[in-house]
Order: structure tokens, then C-alpha cells, then sequence
């Protein structure tokens, strides 16, 4: 006979929940039964579903922010401390997290293991830090002077320039000038030591202006008739001058009088680079029977003119190149497209990026015409074409701007400088004067400086600098 449980009614049966049982089976208690007992409570309840809470994902390196984000340096061998902030998936700081550091151009700047960076050269790096996956990065450009200068000498640089200085250099209105440097007889082979520059396109104006250079009134330099005088002055050292006319008084030894003949006895007076039309707010030659074309504000319908088919078509076969920098829209796109020689705009600039008052910088349109002749666009330093944001505040870093969005738009290949004004640059007082930078005497190895620093090539430079107006001289100018 089976005897009866104490506490139940006699025939009774005890039977323990299923979480009861577990809970007994666990002798000794342990994780796992805890657990179990656990999912059975769980299971037990609501709708069946198990849930579980996992433990949370150890912190990891998720992103990485370099502090400064750039850094210039002007100084070979000068140092900047970087620092990395490293957060895990929480946006938590991760406080002594393993960062490694590396450098993308280590001949220009390196950088140590705790993130110590120092110039070594010009140009531009990367500097990137990295924690496990995350990453990130700080810009170095260094500007290094002496290789620039070192560059700039070697180089056959063209500009766009008069040939003259302040005869006082303190002089900051209504200056005085003279031909450079000024005293005793005039030497213009110190100006490629003292600027880098080698050949100018220099207006004649009136007078005897062009037979200054060609008589032994003016030491060391070459008037530019043939491309075999450019190559003449690089051999010899000399300062070569062509004769650009920008603009044609109403009277005077510049008129046509209705016929394109007397283009040649120009040509022969030396002339070889004409532009089209300067513009309504200088007294020009716009007769019917001088007219080219029309230039800034003075609309942009109106384009070349009958008389400057004719004369484009005369300047192509002599072999005198024709410039549209002052030249409005239509005058600018006509030319282009009447020309079978690469034309020039070679003191002219961007009008995307400015609100130019005068009119006088190039759509995107005009610059891709120029482009597509094979010709060349020369970046002005002047103030009212360069301002990029209306504040009438400009320097270097608004000419790089300009620079750098033509040849982004055209292509190096299209790119010059041009000061557009005397060796000394445009005087303080002047509407016309950007900067400091821009003014002084080495400007276009401050400029190759702070372009190398931004990582341009050796190759690119040199395009800039000549190599592209060079280009356009050999295409049309006489070989003899």
C-alpha cells in the first residue's frame, strides 16, 4: 500500500510547474541553469517568443577627426604638432586609443609617430591618421621661396607688362615713371634677375616709343619680328619686348582709314600682337572706317565688324597675333570663330567669379572660344577683375582662384599671367592694385611658391609661367 503525501489529500499527485523542475535540477545553481530558468520564465509569458538581451559591443574606433585640418608652412624645417580625437560607435572619446600617422608625400612634409609634422620641401601632402578602421586627414602645403625662384629662373616667363618703374619707389600717387632701372643707360637685362620675367608684351604708343629698343638707346633686349628672336634673347640673356596695341587713338600713326593694307607697314614697324577693340570708356578709334569690333560696355550684340573680318583675316597671314582681352562678348566669339590662327585674351579673367562693374572679364563661353583656337587666356592682377566675394579686398590667393577655375574649364594648355601694368606693379593709390603680393618686384615666384604648395607640377608651372604664350608665338609668328 502506497502511503499518502504529508499536506495532500490522500490519492493526490504533486506536480511541479516546469520552471519548478528546472529550478530543482539545478543542483548546484550555475550560470546556465539561471539562464535556462530564465527562457522557461520568458517562454512562459506572453506570447511564446524569446527575447535576449545581449551584452554590449566593446567600444571600437569608429571616426577619427585631425586637428588642425591644415596646416602652411613658409619655413623649411618648421614643425606642427597634430592631434587625432577618436570616437568609438557611442560617439564616445576613446582616450589612449592606438593611432598611427603617415604622410603622402614624405619629400614634402613628414610625420612621426605621434604626429609631429615638418616641412622638408615645396609642395603639398596628405597627412593621414588611422585608429583600426577609422581615419582621417590634415592638408600641408609648404611654400618654399628659394626653389621657386630657383624654378622662375630657369624658366622662359612671359608677361603682359610695361617696361617701366617709380622713379621714387616710395611714391604710392601720381607717380613718375622711367624706364627700368632708370639711371645712366637704360639696362633692361636686370629685370629677368630682379622678377623672373623674360619677354613682355608691351605697348608702343606713339612717338619713337619702338625705336628706343631697336637703337642702342636701350641695353639688353630684343624686339621681338621672329620666333628666332625669342629664342635669340634665351640664348643671349636678353630682355625681349613685342609690340602689343591694345588700344588706337583717334589720331595719330595707329589708323587703317578703311583699308587693311596698312596693317603690313605695322607689321613691318614691328607690331605683332592687336587687339580687336578697348572699350567705351576710352577715347578709341570707332569710326567706320577703323572699327573692328566692339569692346567692354559697349553691349554684348554687336561683334566684329566687316572691316575686322578683313583685318583678322590680314593679321593670320602676316603672322600677328590677334588679342580680344578688352573685346565684348560677341566681338570675342566672332574672332574665335574668323581666325585660323589661336588667339589671345592675355589680360583678362573669370567672370563667374567676380561682379565686374566694366564687363571686362570672360564668360565661360568666351574662355572655351579662346581655348578651341588653341589660344591662350592671361589671368590679370588686377583688383576690380580679381575680387571674388564684392568685399574690394584682394590678393594672391584670388588670382590662384581665377587661375585655377580657367585651367579647370579650358585646360593648362590655355593659361597664362599677366600684371598689366609697369615691372613695379599698379601704385597703392590706384583702383587698379590687388596687393602687396601682386605688386612686388617677385611676384611670379610668389606665386609658383604658393601654387607648387598646392601641389601643381613642375610641368603645369612651366606652362603658365611662358610656356603656353610661348606656344601660341611659335604657331603664328615667322620661324625667320
Amino acid at each position: 500500500m502506497t502511503r499518502p503525501q504529508l499536506g495532500l489529500p490522500s490519492g493526490s499527485q504533486h506536480r511541479h510547474s516546469p520552471q519548478e523542475s528546472m529550478r530543482r535540477g539545478c543542483r548546484p545553481l550555475n550560470r546556465l541553469c539561471l539562464l535556462l530558468a530564465a527562457l522557461a520564465v520568458t517562454k512562459g509569458c506572453g506570447d511564446g517568443a524569446a527575447t535576449v538581451t545581449p551584452p554590449p559591443d566593446p567600444p571600437r574606433p569608429t571616426t577619427l577627426v585631425v586637428s588642425p585640418a591644415t596646416a602652411e608652412f613658409s619655413t623649411l624645417g618648421a614643425s606642427v604638432q597634430l592631434t587625432a580625437e577618436v570616437r568609438d560607435q557611442n560617439g564616445s572619446v576613446m582616450t589612449g586609443a592606438a593611432v598611427s600617422w603617415s604622410s603622402s608625400a614624405a619629400s614634402v612634409a613628414t610625420v612621426d609617430a605621434a604626429g609631429l609634422v615638418t616641412a622638408v620641401a615645396g609642395g603639398a601632402a596628405t597627412i593621414t591618421a588611422m585608429a583600426a578602421e577609422a581615419s582621417g586627414t590634415a592638408e600641408v602645403s609648404v611654400i618654399d621661396m628659394e626653389w621657386a625662384a630657383a624654378f622662375v629662373a630657369r624658366q622662359h616667363v612671359v608677361d603682359v607688362m610695361n617696361v617701366g618703374v617709380r622713379v621714387d619707389p616710395d611714391c604710392i600717387v601720381d607717380c613718375e615713371r622711367t624706364l627700368f632701372p632708370g639711371d645712366g643707360r637704360r639696362d633692361l637685362g636686370g629685370i629677368k634677375e630682379v622678377t623672373g620675367i623674360d619677354m613682355s608684351m608691351t605697348n608702343p604708343g606713339q612717338g619713337d616709343y619702338p625705336e628706343q629698343f631697336s637703337d642702342g638707346r636701350v641695353a639688353n633686349v630684343r624686339v621681338v619680328r621672329t620666333y628666332a628672336d625669342i629664342e635669340v634673347a634665351q640664348q643671349d640673356g636678353d630682355f625681349a619686348i613685342m609690340w602689343y596695341l591694345q588700344t588706337r587713338p583717334a589720331t595719330g600713326r595707329w589708323q587703317l582709314g578703311g583699308d587693311v593694307a596698312a596693317l603690313r607697314d605695322w607689321y613691318d614697324d614691328g607690331l605683332r600682337v592687336l587687339q580687336i577693340a578697348y572699350g567705351s570708356h576710352r577715347e578709341d578709334a570707332r569710326g567706320p572706317d577703323e572699327r573692328l569690333g566692339y569692346g567692354a560696355g559697349e553691349g554684348e550684340e554687336r561683334g566684329v565688324t566687316d572691316l575686322g573680318q578683313r583685318a583678322i583675316a590680314e593679321m593670320n597671314r602676316l603672322g600677328m597675333v590677334v588679342d580680344c582681352s578688352h573685346c565684348n562678348r560677341q566681338t570675342t566669339l566672332d574672332a574665335a570663330a574668323i581666325s585660323t590662327q589661336p588667339i589671345l585674351a592675355n589680360h583678362a579673367n573669370a567672370e563667374a567669379l567676380t561682379d565686374d562693374p566694366y564687363d571686362r572679364n570672360k564668360t565661360d563661353e568666351e574662355l572655351m572660344a579662346v581655348a578651341a583656337t588653341g589660344g591662350v587666356i592671361g589671368v590679370t592682377a588686377i583688383r576690380l577683375f580679381l575680387d571674388t566675394d564684392g568685399d574690394g579686398v584682394t590678393g594672391m590667393d584670388d588670382m590662384i582662384v581665377h587661375i585655377e577655375y580657367i585651367a579647370s574649364l579650358v585646360g593648362i594648355d590655355h593659361v597664362g599671367i599677366a600684371t598689366d601694368t609697369y615691372v613695379d606693379g599698379w601704385e597703392p593709390s590706384s583702383h587698379h592694385y590687388a596687393s602687396a603680393d601682386l605688386a612686388a618686384l617677385d611676384r611670379w615666384m610668389r606665386l609658383t611658391a604658393r601654387l607648387r604648395a598646392r601641389g601643381w607640377s613642375e610641368e603645369d608651372l612651366a606652362k603658365l609661367l611662358g610656356g603656353n604664350f610661348l606656344r601660341v608665338f611659335r604657331e603664328v609668328l615667322p620661324r625667320q
